[in-house]
C-alpha cells in the first residue's frame, strides 16, 4: 500500500480510512517528510 521503508505505525483501520502515526514511538528528524511521502504514495494508488 505504501513504501514499507517509511517508519510508521498503523494505529487503526476503519473501512477505507487508515490512521498512521509518524514519530509516535521514536521521533526522527524526517518524521514530517515521511508522512508527506506516505500521503503522496497513497494518492498514487488506484481506487478500489
Amino acid at each position: 500500500m505504501w513504501p514499507r521503508s517509511l517508519p510508521r505505525k498503523v494505529v487503526q483501520y476503519a473501512g477505507d480510512n487508515i490512521l498512521a502515526v509518524f514519530g509516535g514511538d521514536e521521533t526522527r528528524e524526517d518524521d514530517a517528510e515521511c508522512a508527506v511521502h506516505c500521503g503522496l504514495a497513497l494518492l498514487e494508488q488506484p481506487a478500489g
